[in-house]
């Protein structure tokens, strides 16, 4: 019947609509059931692109209850999904929650390996925000790492890029990840620079040595 396909088809998009909203209010129990009953009518009518997208609210809603496991089997199921369609955007979406969930599961290698895999993809699509935001990972993982050297080329390589796109939020994250790395290996002027920096842009405050 068309017009059930229909009905099931927009119940599945409200769905999906109102497990991202209940997740952005930090309710996440209360997603799981709406985001896994847009799952279940997105599967059964095969539209991929909502299977994807209700995935997202899924895994971030696992993540966020510490989940990992779960969290992990839905981001690489949407990836799989992303790139069985030749979605790239998603692609680069799915690739960067699995860095996450690998970064809270103290996985620092699996997630610097998922935050490679996506940088020439979102490098590709042009889409400088989310090369940016990646570096920033990617610098947070190498320092999870001890490896300093690597962390704060990528930790400079973000705080270049959100400077450029006029990204003020992510400059901030990326002036104090910057300023916390360069203290790590005893660059203290220049961390003290960052970090005043950040200051400035948050409180018009000012960090002392």
């Amino acid at each position: 019947d068309p017009h059930s396909d229909e009905t099931e088809h927009l119940l599945a998009d409200s769905l999906s609509s109102l497990a991202t909203l209940i997740g952005l209010e930090g309710d996440f129990e209360h997603s799981l059931p709406h985001a896994l009953a847009a799952q279940a009518l997105y599967e059964k009518h095969n539209v991929a692109i909502g299977q994807i997208r209700v995935w997202r609210a899924l895994g971030y809603a696992h993540l966020q209850l510490a989940n990992y496991p779960e969290a992990l089997k839905v981001h690489l199921s949407a990836l799989q999904l992303a790139q069985d369609t030749g979605n790239q955007e998603e692609q680069v979406f799915a690739l960067v929650r699995l860095g996450a969930v690998y970064s809270h599961s103290e996985d620092y290698r699996m997630a610097l390996d998922s935050y490679y895999r996506a940088l020439p993809i979102a490098r590709k699509l042009g889409d400088e925000l989310q090369e940016a935001m990646i570096y920033n990972s990617c610098s947070i993982e190498h320092r999870q790492l001890g490896e300093y050297t690597k962390a704060l080329d990528y930790a400079r390589r973000a705080l270049e890029m959100f400077q450029r796109l006029g990204n003020r939020n992510w400059e901030i994250n990326a002036l104090g990840q910057l300023g916390d790395t360069l203290i790590k290996v005893g660059q203290y002027d220049e961390a003290l620079v960052h970090l005043n920096q950040r200051a400035e842009l948050t409180e018009g405050g000012e960090y002392r040595s």
